[in-house]
């Protein structure tokens, strides 16, 4: 008999940052008590707390590296490697390194969360807790009422942005929109047809002070674009992701659920500022997917439907 699983199910994750976690066999995809298996996406510096599970989880590892702690000592598990932690081993995962980690675990039997018997309290003090103030540059800020709408180019979000302003709700501009007409009003030349890398740079800056200003609100507020997309757009054009932005990526953060306006063909239109073609407008769509994955964000498309539409899709989940 053979079962095709057509998708997974993301279910909840512990820890001290957004980590995804898609079951494809388990307790909750698959009714299976058995075995689970899942993938894991995790940002740098996730740690969830201790555990003493009945199961055995054996893990391979796809991307970055993962960090075990265990009593006999501390491991790491690099990119096609793998570890078995024995039913009954005391065990914190964490991913402490740049660039966080994806990896598959395996559970003998089924993951549940009445078996896993993860420690109460704080996190140990051998990682540190996430704090709720920023006191350094390496010490995350989460704030949960700092709310994205992402996308490709001609893709609605700047509309639906505009249209949550005019029901109440603070926003915070697209940097890259707003940069190129200054430039072009001064004659500059940090343009992404000219150089994409200065344009890079002025985007950052310009995210930075919207998410130091969105914290003096006091309030949700909706976001054309946050600092992912920088990372996204640098890799989109092949070119190299500096350190500054993923450490901004990672102290700087919003809500774990991050709206995308997916490619819409019947809306899309090309302007003196947006000069991407429709495959462009695309492959920045997809870009901008796996850069927010990866940093631990889960994504939800936006409804092929009027402002109107989106606006009440929205303000039913933030």
């Amino acid at each position: 008999m053979v079962r095709i699983i057509r998708q997974p199910t993301v279910v909840s994750a512990a820890g001290n940052l957004p980590k995804r976690i898609e079951e494809y066999v388990g307790r909750v995809n698959t009714a299976t008590r058995e075995i689970s298996i899942a993938k894991m996406t995790s940002p740098a510096g996730w740690v969830e707390p201790g555990q003493k599970p009945e199961f055995t989880e054996y893990t391979v590892v796809l991307r970055g590296m993962l960090h075990l702690t265990t009593r006999e000592g501390e491991f790491e598990v690099a990119a096609g490697e793998a570890a078995a932690v024995e039913a009954g081993t005391w065990v914190r995962y964490s991913t402490p390194h740049e660039g966080g980690a994806e990896y598959l675990a395996v559970c003998l039997p089924a993951f549940a969360p009445e078996t896993v018997h993860r420690d109460e309290g704080p996190i140990s003090d051998a990682v540190a807790p996430t704090p709720t103030t920023w006191s350094g540059p390496s010490d995350p800020l989460i704030h949960d009422d700092f709310h994205i709408v992402t996308g490709g180019p001609g893709s609605g979000k700047s509309s639906l942005a505009a249209a949550l302003s005019a029901r109440g709700f603070a926003t915070m501009p697209e940097a890259g929109r707003a940069i190129i007409q200054d430039q072009l009003l001064i004659g500059g030349q940090s343009l992404p047809w000219a150089d994409r890398e200065a344009f890079a740079e002025l985007m950052l800056a310009w995210e930075m002070r919207s998410y130091r200003e969105a914290a003096g609100t006091g309030r949700p507020v909706i976001f054309d674009r946050g600092l992912p997309d920088i990372m996204g757009y640098l890799r989109l054009c092949g070119l190299p992701v500096p350190e500054r932005v993923r450490r901004a990526c990672r102290v700087m953060r919003y809500h774990r659920r991050v709206f995308l306006a997916p490619p819409w063909r019947a809306i899309y239109q090309e302007d003196a500022e947006r000069k991407q073609s429709w495959a462009e407008a695309e492959a920045t769509g997809r870009a901008m997917i796996d850069t927010y994955r990866e940093l631990g964000y889960e994504i939800v498309p936006l409804p092929f439907a009027s402002v109107g539409e989106r606006v009440a899709f929205v303000e039913n989940l933030v």
